[in-house]
């Protein structure tokens, strides 16, 4: 599905999930007919059911994409306050996993999350200590107040940051670019 969409910046396709995106619903019509068309060229299909038309916030991959940013889908920051204590490496693993996908939107995850990927090694035995359970519950709120993330306005000056815990070059601040 990805080959087939790849050249128009308008779309977004992963696997079976079309996002067809534009700023006003007069710039979507020419996008939205490109798309029907290529979707009947190639003889495939969408369920109605599973479409949602001229809408200003959709929930896609996971996240909640609206004008004002994207942020992640209540359904999974619900799905995550819910998830129980880890008992054993599978479903640490398993948390890690459905949390690291999320972690754009925690500030300091690779520190926050540091105990618990140090018990994922595969030459430490398993014991989930209060130090991991620490580490669990932080993460889990973090999730619960995770910002909504916002394109930068790049006719205005912004700041890049970085969490790679342990992997600083230098702490110093870097430019990237000038204008």
């Amino acid at each position: 599905m990805r080959s087939l969409f790849d050249k128009f910046p308008f779309v977004i396709a992963y696997l079976d999930d079309i996002c067809i995106y534009s700023k006003s619903m007069e710039e979507h019509t020419q996008p939205f007919r490109i798309v029907l068309e290529v979707l009947r060229k190639e003889e495939l299909y969408a369920r109605l059911e599973k479409c949602a038309f001229a809408v200003d916030k959709v929930d896609f991959l996971g996240h909640t994409i609206a004008a004002d940013g994207l942020q992640v889908d209540a359904s999974k920051v619900r799905a995550i306050e819910k998830w129980a204590t880890p008992t054993n490496r599978k479903e640490m693993l398993s948390f890690l996993g459905m949390e690291g996908y999320y972690r754009k939107f925690i500030i300091n995850y690779a520190k926050l999350v540091l105990p618990i990927i140090e018990l994922a090694k595969d030459n430490v035995p398993w014991q989930w200590t209060a130090q991991h359970d620490k580490a669990f519950l932080v993460i889990k709120a973090a999730l619960q107040q995770a910002p909504v993330l916002q394109l930068p306005d790049f006719d205005k000056p912004f700041m890049i940051t970085t969490d790679r815990y342990r992997r600083v070059h230098q702490w110093t601040t870097r430019v990237a670019a000038f204008k």
